[in-house]
């Protein structure tokens, strides 16, 4: 099966589509409960409760309209993997690899607050990569830093990426103070737009609720045995997977180095903002969901066949094992 997404044609986007459903049927046939999905309309300022009204008039037309859009953004997924140059040739394992990923649990099924936040952070980590490659640098900076502030605006612990945003500018390109006082203004623009609509139809300042917000870290687990097959695989999948990247990068050694290396930040900083919930796992897990699936990637496309097969193998079976194994226990 692993073949079928060797390619980079139509007929393998179809069969991605096909997979895609596949793999979430499950949560199809029998619906998750909202109570299994967590505060997914939750914000960090608000709440879409639109959302957990949609989900209740409808919970398999939500369940579809989620599977589309993350159809869509796996697509995009893959284009950046590929362009970038992350995995050796043109493919769709990579939007294979994070859909098979985000179905294992139904919180990181389904379209929620934290996974446009997570996509925002997404591009934002895209754009900082292929920098080197734009010479209007301060409108870029600006854009990179409006994606980030509207993340944190969508699920504020997002703030902490401005930090990584730093780290992989300055590992791409050398440091130009004008660059990135219009990174930090594109940052702080979505919270400025945001408090001074609040105080005008308000009528009172906002940094009262802005102080009173603090990090949760987890202090309760829930499916519990899920959550340990999970993580076991979760970890084999990452010291195997950053191994044959280092091992298979060919062309332009030091660029792509550099770029694996924001990978790896990138998912540090995603497992920070993933964890700031009062239980694990939970849809906040979506943020570093994304980067693992990058590093997923590159354990199922690279030169060694057999072990591509058997890797595939296991994280499919491990999936559909952890989907059924919720329901029983």
């Amino acid at each position: 099966m692993l073949l079928l997404f060797k390619r980079n044609d139509f007929p393998a986007f179809f069969i991605l589509v096909f997979f895609t459903f596949l793999v979430r049927l499950v949560y199809f046939i029998e619906v998750p409960s909202v109570e299994d999905l967590g505060l997914f309309y939750q914000s960090s300022f608000y709440n879409w409760d639109w959302l957990l009204a949609f989900y209740k008039w409808s919970p398999r037309f939500y369940l579809l309209l989620s599977t589309l859009f993350w159809l869509i953004f796996a697509t995009y997924f893959k284009y950046v993997i590929v362009s970038e140059k992350l995995i050796g040739k043109k493919s769709f394992i990579p939007a294979m690899a994070f859909i098979l990923f985000a179905s294992v649990l139904p919180s990181f099924v389904i379209f929620s607050v934290q996974a446009l936040s997570a996509l925002l952070l997404f591009i934002a980590f895209a754009q900082s990569i292929r920098t080197q490659y734009n010479l209007k640098s301060a409108s870029h900076y600006f854009i990179i830093g409006l994606l980030v502030g509207l993340a944190a605006l969508l699920y504020w612990p997002s703030t902490l990426f401005i930090l990584a945003i730093f780290w992989f500018l300055l590992s791409m390109r050398i440091f130009v103070l004008q660059e990135y006082v219009s990174l930090l203004l594109g940052f702080v623009l979505p919270l400025y737009l945001f408090v001074s609509l609040y105080y005008v139809l308000v009528g009172e300042f906002f940094w009262g609720k802005l102080l009173s917000l603090t990090l949760m870290f987890p202090i309760q687990l829930i499916n519990n045995w899920s959550v340990m097959l999970l993580s076991v695989l979760s970890i084999f999948i990452l010291l195997y997977g950053l191994f044959l990247a280092r091992r298979g990068i060919t062309d332009n050694k030091l660029l792509v180095t550099k770029k694996w290396n924001a990978v790896t930040v990138y998912f540090i900083f995603g497992s920070i903002i993933g964890a700031v919930s009062i239980v694990f796992p939970s849809v906040s897990w979506i943020f570093s969901i994304i980067p693992f699936s990058i590093i997923l990637s590159s354990a199922l496309s690279n030169n060694l066949k057999k072990y591509n097969t058997f890797t595939f193998y296991l994280v499919m079976l491990s999936v559909l094992g952890i989907q059924w194994l919720i329901r029983f226990l």
